[in-house]
């Protein structure tokens, strides 16, 4: 079986002509990652999906909320107060219901699937990828494009021994489950993602849809127990107690599903795309789920790899070294705006600034649009997270605490 496009991996970054889908798990399957941003909208829009999940009935999400979880101290976010205006709603998706959606779009589009399939080797002869699977539907199969959709897996990654990235972070572990009784607002920010910061770490609550709220603990590593982590129950209960809000919002509350532990998750290749292979979302870096960027990137990364593609397919020209830089610099550009934030986010002094927005210039609405997934920034916007980015610096000898909460 020949195809145009193999997909490693059935989450939400696929796309393209005749295309095989290749997913290790079995569908529906349980998966962090659930809250999007509005800036990705426009991608589901494209692959003709998005009335789809309007009507799945996931929950609303027009802003976010941070919260100091020392003193309880909190900041508002809403995305229309962006500097860019754009999509003021996106939603939370329990992953299980998303994927199974996007999978069965993709199916419905002409995609072939193969589930509970992985993939144990690749190699490329000329132009041609050799695919050998394992396990459901295990066989031989070639393809002319290999797309990378495997996550933090990086299944070409390991195959090619692609190099990394030093990213000089901690190790950090997150410990996660889904909860009923959590309360929430019955208002618009009823559907808001919740952060409570802690010294070198915090927590996410993300209201789903029929009760269900996700909640989970980003610590450091070591912190935690290190690799003798043996019960992470007891850590995330022992976090929750050590905030100023969680207590009482966790009191009443009942764990749906096993605690869960992904641990030691950042990672960034040195490049994202070889001869006629293009690594994508998660396949080719991962910083950190503090702002939920990861379906926003999945899905430019996609994006870009297919419109390039199907432009080379059209002019007949190679997909040289100057291509693949294109499409590593694409997303790297990405990336390194989110990276930026996310080391604001774990510097306290740092943090005392975010936590302090200004109108003034303008400064935060452009801080707000970063938040909301706009990680290509043109001028206006570029200046003004620098200067964001400086008044983070300055306070690291200019201590200024935040004050009462602010809603931005």
């Amino acid at each position: 079986m020949h195809y145009d496009a193999i997909v490693i991996g059935a989450g939400p970054a696929r796309a393209g002509q005749k295309v095989l889908v290749v997913e290790k798990e079995k569908f529906p399957r349980f998966r962090i990652g659930e809250s999007l941003l509005p800036a990705g909208n426009q991608y589901l829009q494209k692959i003709g999906v998005w009335e789809k999940v309007c009507a799945a009935g996931f929950v609303e999400k027009y802003g976010a909320e941070f919260y100091d979880g020392k003193t309880g101290r909190g900041i508002h976010i809403i995305f229309a107060n962006g500097l860019f205006g754009g999509p003021p709603m996106t939603f939370q998706v329990e992953r299980a219901v998303f994927d199974q959606l996007l999978l069965e779009h993709a199916n419905s589009c002409g995609c072939e699937s193969r589930m509970e399939t992985r993939v144990t080797s690749a190699r490329r002869e000329k132009n041609i990828w050799h695919v050998e699977l394992a396990g459901a539907a295990a066989g031989s199969v070639t393809a002319d494009w290999i797309l990378d959709a495997s996550g933090r897996d990086a299944v070409m990654g390991r195959i090619l021994s692609v190099p990394r990235d030093s990213l000089n972070y901690p190790k950090r572990i997150a410990i996660y489950n889904h909860f009923a009784g959590v309360p929430r607002r019955t208002d618009r920010r009823g559907g808001n993602i919740h952060i409570f910061s802690l010294p070198g770490g915090w927590f996410w609550v993300i209201p789903l849809a029929g009760g269900k709220t996700s909640v989970g603990l980003v610590m450091q590593l070591d912190e935690a127990g290190g690799g003798q982590l043996r019960n992470p129950e007891e850590v995330f209960w022992r976090m929750v107690r050590e905030t100023k809000l969680l207590p009482e919002m966790m009191e009443k509350t009942q764990p749906l599903d096993k605690y869960r532990v992904t641990a030691d998750y950042c990672f960034c290749h040195s490049h994202f795309a070889d001869e006629r292979l293009f690594m994508i979302g998660d396949a080719a870096s991962f910083i950190d789920p503090t702002f939920s960027t990861g379906v926003s990137l999945a899905c430019a990364s996609a994006s870009r790899a297919v419109e390039t593609i199907l432009r080379l397919k059209r002019t007949g020209r190679p997909f040289n070294r100057h291509e693949q830089a294109r499409f590593t610099h694409y997303m790297k550009d990405r990336i390194r705006t989110v990276r930026r934030l996310v080391e604001s986010f774990y510097d306290p002094a740092s943090f005392e600034i975010f936590m302090q927005p200004t109108n003034r210039l303008k400064i935060f609405p452009a801080v707000n649009a970063v938040m909301a997934g706009h990680h290509s920034l043109p001028w206006k916007a570029r200046w003004r997270f620098q200067i964001f980015l400086a008044a983070c610096s300055i306070n690291r000898f200019m201590r200024h605490r935040p004050g009462k909460e602010v809603t931005t």
